[in-house]
């Protein structure tokens, strides 16, 4: 009978195990959820698939991302369609989905 201690002991440690594992892996999981800002000009642009593509990494753009042209005195609303390639953007992403980007054609000051 000496083997239903030493699984009792290896069930502890197992589930022990497990919590570990679980912390370690969902602590990037929700460190990669953080908003980041990034600026940088359109190299590319996809309408249809609704990504650009800024400092050569891909982002998504939603249909609820808030587009703003701010070259003008006045800022407007504007859609994916209306962004060129070489226009340079400054956005809030959460990983790689566009929350909200303004768009200037030349370098703010």
């Amino acid at each position: 009978m000496k083997f239903l201690p030493h699984f009792d002991l290896s069930r502890k440690s197992f589930w022990k195990t497990l919590l570990v594992a679980v912390f370690l892996v969902s602590g990037p999981l929700y460190a990669s959820e953080e908003e980041l800002g990034v600026s940088g000009k359109i190299s590319g642009i996809s309408v249809a698939e609704r990504f650009i593509e800024v400092n050569t990494i891909q982002y998504k753009v939603p249909l609820q991302a808030e587009l703003q042209d701010v070259s003008s005195t006045v800022p407007k609303m504007v859609n994916i369609a209306d962004l060129k390639v070489g226009q340079y953007v400054e956005f809030q992403a959460i990983g790689n989905i566009v929350k909200s980007l303004s768009a200037f054609e030349a370098l703010p000051e």
